[in-house]
């Protein structure tokens, strides 16, 4: 029984050794799978793997008929469980009419999803795990935390008192040690098992084949050397034919673990055979005179039906979308997740365990998009959790976070709110631009100094002329007489009008005519983020329309999560809204951000904005949504570095998400306040005077953690730093 979602994330904020074991493994997992893939298209591998995954989920009634033919004809004997009580309980039957009181297990997070071992032992079958992280976290009365290594969240000496406390032996604590330990113990219990239970990764229609991939080998043991062999597997495992089965395990490998390939990879086809006597097939010579595939449903068929989620089946659990979440390098798969863990499991949770484990396990995802970017089957995994988020919210409804945002977005009235509000909080406490920290408040103040609204937004600045002064042109702009929409976003305007002013300068300096109009308060992004898509499709109209009616060339926004959200939220809001989905995927053609408008329309000359003043050493934070999302990675980098003239000193993670994610932060504050500090960390020792970066909110998020560590680093938007460098 898994403890409520509030101990179990209390309880991995509060220990002492799972940062340290987090750290030692997170980042070589996601460093490996950028090595493994240097060179090779991986997008274009994505896109493929994507299209034929898709393909394997709408023929699974098909491939399961298909598979049980071939299977059958194998001497292989096929099950098909609808829920997890009905796999448990044929795995118990076919292990007692095989009289077997022990089993061996090899990892299958399949049978984690049914609790088989639970059954197994409360029908007298003691079940022992052979994979070595599965065998510690059995030992340890525990759960796995990752898809692919179970133990990820215990330290090698954890381990090494483990054994030494379950087993009276002294351990040491290096991998070699606990290997042979582990081997040592486990190896009589393979000899003496009377069923040996595998999952799989693959299951091959026109053969009947299963395919294990592994890298310890002890599948091979459970597969080979018990007389019955059960493979417990989700119907969404199904593939057409060898052909697909060995396009897959590329990516699954290089996913996984950054191996070209693993150690193992067992094609099983049925029980095990010798004809070595007269030419007879006979089963069992050296291996499992039996073999049983149970194909577990467990609401597999329900996400197939459900045409916002049929995409989750794809995944081929690598774990990939673990190693690369800022969160859960955090506070790892316990609390992140439920029996799955990481993004595909806040995706998965509702159908196999339902939407009552996983309502607030799903406010963990932070909205960085870095899991979109490295599945290897290109499920949208941000846009699903978005939409478990909605229908938890529907469910349960939004609380005060939800009454909060529909203030912020409501027409004509946040702005007047944050207006006042500055007003007061700024004859307060308004010297330095920061409120103080706030004990009384669970937002993060400790950590981070909320900025003080401003007393003048954006919008009263440049109202109700809507137009800006011409600057000096920048020699060898390309932008000269394009005409420009800007859209500052809600943090611009009501926090940081002054990055506005500055936004505008370099556009106008790029020679581009630049016009103000007047916008709503809010693109929607935060109720998307809330999951309340009807306050988020209102905001949207409102936004569509008065964007529609500046005319212009280009729609310019200093806030690269407002791009993302009227670019690719917009059009997937009104999907099955005819007359809005075509306004929405017109507008979406002018939007661009500030650096892809810097980089693709202005294409400044090298050298045009060197001064006196290049030798500022600046680093560089990457923006979730700008480089997950836009994928503008290195643009911004070519500006400071070769427009500019400054010397660019990168950082450590500097990918990494700093810990704002809108609301996130605010619902999770120790979790962003922990990255937050580690961005900083890595920003420190590059020894610059400027942290850069192209998103308010990652400024809001940065600037707030400096005020609080009382340090003097800068903190600009790309523009303010352009906007210093203009000719007069």
């Amino acid at each position: 029984m898994r403890k409520p979602f509030k101990q179990r994330l209390a309880q991995a904020l509060r220990s002492p050794d799972l940062e340290t074991a987090l750290d030692r493994s997170l980042p070589g997992l996601a460093q490996r799978r950028r090595e493994s893939l240097e060179g090779e298209d991986f997008e274009l591998q994505q896109a493929a793997l994507r299209d034929r995954r898709a393909d394997h989920v709408k023929r699974i009634p098909e491939l399961l008929k298909e598979f049980t033919q071939n299977a059958t004809a194998a001497d292989s004997v096929v099950h098909l469980a609808a829920d997890a009580d009905a796999a448990c309980a044929i795995v118990a039957e076919i292990a007692r009419k095989a009289g077997a009181t022990l089993a061996v297990k090899s990892k299958s997070m399949t049978t984690e999803e049914i609790d088989l071992g639970t059954h197994l032992e409360r029908s007298g079958i003691t079940t022992v795990e052979t994979d070595l992280g599965e065998y510690i976290v059995q030992l340890a009365g525990e759960s796995p935390s990752h898809i692919l290594v179970p133990a990820l969240h215990k330290t090698r000496e954890q381990m090494a008192a483990l054994f030494r406390e379950k087993f009276g032996k002294a351990v040491k604590s290096d991998r070699e040690s606990l290997v042979a330990f582990a081997r040592e113990e486990l190896r009589q219990s393979f000899v003496e098992a009377g069923i040996g239970i595998t999952g799989a990764n693959l299951a091959i229609a026109d053969t009947g084949t299963i395919v294990i991939v592994t890298n310890e080998g002890n599948d091979r043991l459970v597969s080979s050397l018990p007389p019955v062999h059960v493979v417990v597997v989700g119907i969404e495992k199904l593939v057409p034919s060898i052909e697909d089965a060995t396009a897959i395990l590329p990516l699954l490998t290089r996913s996984a673990t950054g191996q070209k390939m693993t150690t193992y990879v067992s094609f099983i086809t049925g029980p095990n055979r010798s004809s070595d006597i007269e030419f007879v097939p006979t089963l069992g010579a050296h291996g499992p005179r039996e073999a049983h595939i149970v194909f577990v449903d467990n609401g597999r068929l329900e996400m197939r039906a459900d045409r916002d989620f049929a995409s989750a089946l794809q995944c081929i659990k690598c774990g990939a979308c673990a190693n690369v979440c800022p969160p859960f390098r955090i506070v790892g798969g316990h609390p992140f997740g439920y029996v799955y863990t990481g993004a595909i499991g806040l995706v998965v949770t509702p159908f196999h365990h339902g939407l009552e484990n996983i309502a607030e396990a799903q406010s963990l995802c932070a909205g960085c998009n870095a899991c979109e970017t490295v599945c290897p089957v290109g499920i949208p995994l941000p846009r699903l959790i978005n939409e478990v988020r909605s229908r938890a919210a529907a469910k349960k409804g939004g609380g005060l976070k939800r009454f909060g945002v529909k203030a912020w977005q409501e027409p004509g009235k946040a702005a007047a709110i944050t207006g006042g509000a500055a007003r007061v909080i700024s004859a307060v406490f308004g010297k330095n631009g920061f409120l103080p920290h706030l004990p009384a408040l669970p937002l993060g103040t400790r950590w981070r100094r909320l900025p003080v609204p401003a007393r003048r937004p954006f919008r009263s600045r440049t109202m109700p002329s809507g137009s800006v002064p011409s600057q000096t042109q920048i020699p060898g702009t390309a932008a000269a007489g394009v005409t420009i929409a800007y859209f500052p976003g809600c943090i611009t305007d009501r926090l940081y009008p002054e990055m506005g002013e500055a936004v505008v300068r370099v556009l106008s300096a790029c020679g581009a005519d630049v016009s103000c109009p007047e916008l709503p308060d809010c693109c929607g992004l935060p109720a998307m983020n809330s999951g309340d898509p009807y306050l988020a499709r209102r905001s949207a109209r409102l936004m569509i329309e008065a964007l529609e009616r500046a005319d212009t060339q280009y729609i310019v926004s200093s806030s690269t999560s407002c791009v993302v959200t009227t670019v690719q939220d917009y059009p997937h809001l009104f999907r099955d809204d005819a007359d809005w989905l075509p306004r929405a995927e017109q507008l979406a053609k002018r939007v661009i951000d500030f650096t892809g408008f810097m980089e693709k329309v202005a294409r400044l000359p090298i050298g045009a904005l060197r001064t006196e003043d290049s030798e500022i050493r600046v680093t560089y934070h990457d923006a979730c949504q700008t480089n997950h999302v836009l994928g503008i990675k290195g643009e911004q980098r070519r500006l400071l570095a070769q427009v500019m003239g400054l010397t660019l000193l990168e950082m450590d993670d500097a990918e990494m998400c700093c810990g704002f994610g809108g609301t996130f932060s605010f619902d999770h504050p120790e979790i962003a306040g922990r990255l937050t500090h580690r961005k900083l960390d890595c920003a420190s020792r590059t020894t610059a005077d400027v942290i850069v970066t192209d998103n308010p909110g990652c400024i809001m998020q940065l600037r707030g953690a400096v005020a609080a560590r009382g340090e003097t680093t800068t903190v600009l938007h790309l523009a303010e730093l352009v906007s210093q460098f203009l000719p007069v």
